[in-house]
């Protein structure tokens, strides 16, 4: 009896220990509840639980990243250069240039306004390729030398906006006609929209009487614009109403053109000044903002080789505009400010061969 008793115990703990082992390796719920919480922005479903920058070069994270079909965490391990400039953030603190499920995928050859018209709150359109004026069309009233490309009229919500975007890690362009010349619209006339990562030549970004729209990180280039539709990134109103609460942050506008063609002929083929030509019109401003509104912020633009950095036309002296950390250089006139208009915000701004302000002209800072 006492010879077979170690040889039951060595048997019972063979069969039990397994079991024991898994039990060991099966996180605590409560333990996996005090991992940190922050969610890792190309890891939806995984935590950070470490990170490392090695030689000021490298981000070494480690992700805890838990799979549908069981409560067992797997630990990942991701590095990242750290070359790149960090991304603008947007007004509500979240990285527009992080990586965005798309809803859907507008490719090289297809027209974007379909997936537009069907766009739903939340939604977010991605561009890839080139798109040219063979998809644009005529309408939404605001271009006497233009096409639309996207004429966005379905609203999102202030929790769900609706973005149109480049696809990541591919660029979008789209691109007008400098020589006709015809620029290409992306036309915004619905609220809570985020217009992200687009390279437009021979074009701009108009915004209408809105809510809640923001431009992000986007470059305008070699636009054509007669008097009184000028400006790479627009939003319209008049006296009595206009857009709201718009940030615009983070683009690079350069190489802005005018022409003499008045206040409703489109420029002539041929007509376009370079900015350092074009004279006295004072409608010639790389952002234009006309009519009452709330809030506008312009912040962390590169704006350069434009006959003016801003214009603000039309306003109201209730209305906050904040223009903060952008760079400006090679410029004719600085910002334009409407007599009706309150002394905007100006500050943290830097200036390289911009000309003087003339009668009207808002402050520097």
């Amino acid at each position: 009896m006492n010879r077979a008793a170690p040889l039951l115990v060595l048997l019972l703990a063979l069969v039990v220990w397994p079991g024991c082992a898994d039990a060991q390796q099966r996180p605590n719920p409560r333990q996996r509840r005090d991992l940190p919480q922050r969610v890792a922005a190309q890891e939806p479903r995984c935590r950070v639980i470490d990170e490392t920058v090695v030689d000021d070069t490298l981000r070494v994270r480690s992700l805890a990243c838990t799979r549908i079909d069981t409560v067992m965490d797997t630990i990942r391990t991701t590095a990242t250069p750290l070359s790149a400039a960090p991304p603008v953030a947007g007004a509500d603190g979240t990285n527009p240039s992080a990586s965005e499920e798309c809803t859907v995928v507008v490719t090289e050859g297809q027209a974007p306004q379909p997936a537009v018209e069907a766009a739903e709150p939340g939604d977010v359109i991605c561009l890839r390729g080139t798109f040219g004026l063979d998809l644009g069309f005529r309408g939404g009233g605001i271009g006497r030398n233009g096409q639309l490309l996207v004429h966005a009229k379905r609203p999102g919500t202030s929790e769900r906006p609706i973005t149109l975007r480049n696809e990541p890690g591919h660029e979008a362009r789209i691109i007008g006609d400098f020589d006709a010349p015809t620029n290409l619209y992306v036309y915004i006339t619905a609220s809570h929209w985020r217009v992200v990562g687009l390279a437009i030549e021979t074009g701009a970004i108009v915004v209408g009487v809105v809510d809640d729209v923001q431009i992000l990180e986007n470059t305008i280039r070699r636009g054509v614009y007669p008097e009184g539709n000028a400006g790479a990134v627009r939003t319209l109103g008049d006296a009595r109403a206009g857009s709201t609460n718009i940030l615009i942050e983070g683009n690079l506008i350069e190489d802005l053109y005018g022409c003499d063609a008045g206040p409703v002929a489109p420029c002539p083929p041929g007509s376009a000044k370079p900015w350092n030509q074009v004279k006295g019109l004072v409608n010639y401003a790389a952002i234009f903002k006309q009519g009452c509104g709330g809030t506008h912020t312009i912040r962390g633009n590169t704006i350069r080789r434009v006959p003016g950095l801003y214009t603000l036309k039309r306003s109201c002296p209730n209305d906050v505009v904040i223009v903060e950390n952008n760079q400006f250089s090679s410029a004719t006139w600085p910002g334009r400010c409407d007599r009706a208009h309150k002394t905007p915000v100006v500050r943290g701004n830097t200036y390289t061969g911009v000309g003087r302000a003339g009668a009207g002209g808002c402050p520097r800072g």
